[in-house]
């Protein structure tokens, strides 16, 4: 498997976890238990971790450096982005629950730290040479 295709495996996983999570797991287990709080809270650790990851679904179009600018930027996105869909409720009634907040934020440090501990030092990014630069062009 190419390496380079991680981002974007992690991306796309919420498409099979949170149908999983919400239609399969939740209904047939007591939400009582230790198992039942973790469920509760665990769609937004998943969409926390794993969104951040969807602005790298093709790593070679950045270099490293603007990669790197741009996941800390998409990360915060990410954050405020969870927080507001706590907070106002967007998509239908949501019961507020500050273990959401924490779960969706930890999943977005989470991300950040393995995308840069495990994750970009495996990717390959474009060249540095082939990035557009500040050039001044003379007219004729």
């Amino acid at each position: 498997m190419r390496r380079n295709t991680i981002p974007a495996i992690i991306a796309f996983a919420p498409a099979l976890l949170l149908p999983l999570i919400q239609n399969v797991f939740r209904p047939r287990i007591s939400h009582a238990g230790l198992l039942g709080f973790a469920l509760s809270w665990s769609p937004d650790f998943v969409v926390g971790f794993c969104f951040p990851f969807s602005i790298l679904v093709r790593p070679r179009v950045w270099t490293a450096r603007t990669a790197t600018n741009l996941f800390s930027i998409w990360s915060a996105f990410t954050v405020v982005a969870l927080l507001l869909d706590e907070l106002l409720s967007p998509f239908g009634p949501n019961v507020f629950d500050p273990a959401d907040i924490v779960a969706g934020v930890g999943g977005v440090l989470l991300a950040v730290l393995v995308f840069h501990t495990i994750i970009r030092p495996r990717l390959t990014f474009g060249d540095e040479q082939a990035a557009p630069r500040n050039v001044k062009l003379t007219s004729e």
